[in-house]
């Protein structure tokens, strides 16, 4: 298919460069809706190549990917002690990866380093060219997920906490994704969380096991990848693995209480998908193919965090097997209702805390983590007092993990405020953060 340069350009300038993201969806609406056949060849041939989905790309240079490369076999091969001292003296010295930059482990980049035998000339060469594989770890990440589906530490623990319920999770890069454009060979870079604010400085998904294992971070890529080159079948897989675990959960029956009549009965164990325990919505594109999976999957519950809070709002047509959490920490918080939008916030009781109140919680005892277990309470109604205070809520509208779970999901009608809000210790189960009937979630900082 040939497409006109000229109408191209006119193209990309209507639904890039001169319009907000409302306008830029509305001109999709359009299109989509047979109003404007201007732009259907374009459309089309745009859809058969790699698809940004709306998202901010940008092309990696070689030279680019190599230092990358370079810094993290540095960094893997850096001794622990050494480490301490870069990270507590600020890392001047630019040894370390980038921390808002793309992650790659040590470990993946070792797969693709070119070892020069001995006295080669080159190696007298002060260029860095040449030291690592691109076309092989553009292979590597070009490989399809086997499974698109995982199971991060919090969703484990959601498991072994709820008999009624097997939770999922996706996942995508956090901050910054690396792709490759399957038709051109070039290396491009992903902002995968568009809106992140204060969130970037302590993030989860860029520390723990998302470092401590190369096959997490990779895999993240290639989900990623996967989405950006082949939407299409990434849709079709993801529905079908859904789906397939639906089905063989739906067979697993476990006893429960009848909330209205007390009587003991027979349950059958229901799936919970979180999406992106990693990574933000993407855009309005991302969200619309999301959203298509959710609603061919309406016997499973979904859920998400998200600080893409005005493409959310924006959206009338949620599913209705979908709860949206608003998160705080982002570049939209002033957008995010806390009396009245689900949402969550992260309570830093640590003691660099910037606030006072807060640094109570772990100083005074009330949350204790004794030696080779989980987090725990000593004083539930202190700490529920201290968040109660500083957000200003009612105290006896806040409920441990274990308070809420006993109680039964309230039916809201519309426009009906949640009435509960919940206190998650790191480590402890996400279910609250399920229920619509919960307005806020607040999070006990990892």
């Amino acid at each position: 298919m040939i497409i006109d340069r000229k109408l191209l350009e006119e193209f990309a300038a209507a639904a890039v460069l001169n319009t907000s993201d409302i306008e830029v969806f509305n001109i999709g609406r359009t299109i989509i809706e047979g109003r404007n056949t201007k732009y259907f060849d374009i459309i089309e041939e745009l859809n058969e190549a790699f698809n940004t989905l709306g998202t901010k790309t940008s092309v990696l240079p070689p030279e680019e990917l190599e230092k990358i490369l370079s810094t993290a076999v540095e960094w893997q091969n850096t001794p622990q002690k050494k480490k301490n001292a870069i990270e507590k003296a600020g890392d001047p010295d630019k040894v370390k990866p980038d921390k808002f930059g793309i992650l790659v482990h040590g470990s993946q980049a070792r797969k693709v380093m070119i070892i020069l035998p001995a006295g080669d000339p080159s190696e007298d060469d002060d260029s860095e060219a040449g030291t690592f594989d691109l076309k092989k770890f553009a292979d590597l990440i070009k490989v399809r997920p086997t499974k698109l589906l995982s199971q991060n530490e919090k969703m484990k623990k959601s498991n072994k906490d709820n008999e009624d319920k097997v939770f999922f999770n996706t996942s995508i890069p956090a901050l910054m994704g690396l792709t490759v454009d399957e038709d051109t060979g070039d290396f491009r870079v992903v902002t995968t969380c568009a809106n992140a604010g204060i969130c970037k400085i302590d993030c989860y998904a860029r520390a723990h096991g998302y470092l401590m294992f190369s096959d997490a971070t990779m895999k993240q890529h290639r989900m990623l990848n996967y989405i950006f080159n082949d939407a299409e079948g990434y849709e079709s897989e993801m529905i079908k693995e859904i789906t397939k675990k639906a089905n063989r959960f739906a067979k697993k029956q476990f006893k429960i209480q009848d909330s209205d009549t007390g009587e003991i009965v027979m349950g059958h164990k229901t799936v919970q998908i979180r999406w992106n325990d990693a990574g933000d919505i993407l855009s309005n594109e991302y969200l619309r193919l999301v959203k298509r999976i959710i609603d061919a999957t309406p016997n499973v519950e979904h859920y998400l965090y998200s600080k893409e809070v005005a493409m959310h709002k924006i959206d009338k047509n949620k599913p209705t097997n979908l709860t949206t959490r608003y998160s705080f920490g982002g570049k939209q918080d002033s957008v995010i209702n806390p009396k009245k939008d689900l949402h969550a916030q992260i309570v830093d009781a640590d003691s660099d805390s910037r606030f006072a109140d807060f640094k109570e919680i772990k100083k005074n005892g009330y949350i204790t983590q004794p030696v080779g277990k989980g987090w725990q309470y000593e004083d539930a109604d202190a700490v529920k007092k201290i968040i109660a205070n500083h957000y200003d809520i009612d105290a006896k509208d806040i409920f441990t993990v274990a308070e809420i779970s006993k109680k039964p999901v309230k039916k809201l009608e519309d426009d009906e405020v949640a009435p509960y809000n919940a206190i998650i210790l790191p480590g402890e189960s996400d279910k609250p953060a399920t229920r619509k009937d919960v307005l806020g979630i607040y999070l006990i900082k990892h």
